[in-house]
């Protein structure tokens, strides 16, 4: 059975994805390959701006996944740097413990905003304000930690937020709560623009990943010691290309 979170996810992604598929309609492959130029400098523009929870060691573009032979469709693979969180995390992880959202009951932490607020992205600044007034937070951070932690829980229901019949950590589909590290990233790398991007994570030796697909389809784009590869968009083209010919 799939959990909530998963179902609610790739509905939204489906929904983004109409919406770019919509928008793409007619547009001729040199138009679809700049769309895909643009999603795939969005997500690295995230993982510059520090949106992504853990700390990073590359990031590769790749084509060629059974699921994404649509316009404008393309995958990106994190490497993640082992399980590292970024101090912006770890500080979100303790904002959620203290308001009780960590397997929270029914009616601890949901009742408090979403009697106010229709999602949990649109509660952030409310949770925010209230950690810096029991000091967890300092206020000199608070707008920018409020952009990015609405960021990580956008279109997240209060639903989620809690334990019930099909949605608890004792079913075998259970993903994990909302919050959760695997569950922010891609919310946060797509941030931007990025509405036909897949985000693919996996963690160091990534080898064994990579030599699964065809060599000139999987292109190093980021890395945290080099930064963006000098030619980001010459990269992109070469790997589409390549699998245009396949």
């Amino acid at each position: 059975m799939e959990t909530l979170v998963a179902k609610e996810a790739k509905q939204r992604e489906k929904q983004e994805d109409q919406q770019e598929r919509k928008r793409l309609k007619g547009t001729s492959t040199p138009e679809q390959l700049e769309e895909i130029k643009k999603n795939v400098q969005s997500v690295v523009t995230a993982i510059q701006g520090g949106y992504s929870p853990m700390k990073l060691s590359k990031a590769y573009v790749l084509f060629g996944l059974p699921d994404l032979k649509k316009k404008g469709a393309v995958s990106v693979m994190v490497v993640r740097d082992g399980y590292h969180t970024t101090p912006d995390y770890d500080l979100f992880q303790q904002v959620m413990y203290a308001d009780g959202l960590i397997g929270a009951a029914p009616g601890d932490w949901v009742y408090k905003y979403s009697a106010k607020f229709k999602t949990v992205d649109k509660a952030i600044p409310s949770i925010v304000a209230d950690a810096v007034a029991d000091g967890t937070v300092k206020k000199a951070e608070s707008a920018r930690l409020v952009e990015k932690w609405s960021c990580w829980m956008k279109g997240v229901s209060w639903r989620n937020c809690i334990m019930h019949a099909t949605h608890r950590p004792s079913l075998g589909s259970w993903e994990g709560w909302p919050w959760d590290f695997n569950l922010v990233l891609p919310r946060a790398l797509r941030h931007f623009r990025a509405a036909n991007v897949q985000v693919v994570e996996t963690g160091p030796p990534e080898e064994e990943f990579v030599e699964s697909f065809v060599k000139s389809h999987v292109h190093l784009i980021w890395s945290a010691e080099g930064g963006v590869v000098k030619d980001l968009v010459g990269t992109v083209q070469t790997a589409y290309e390549a699998n245009e010919k396949q």
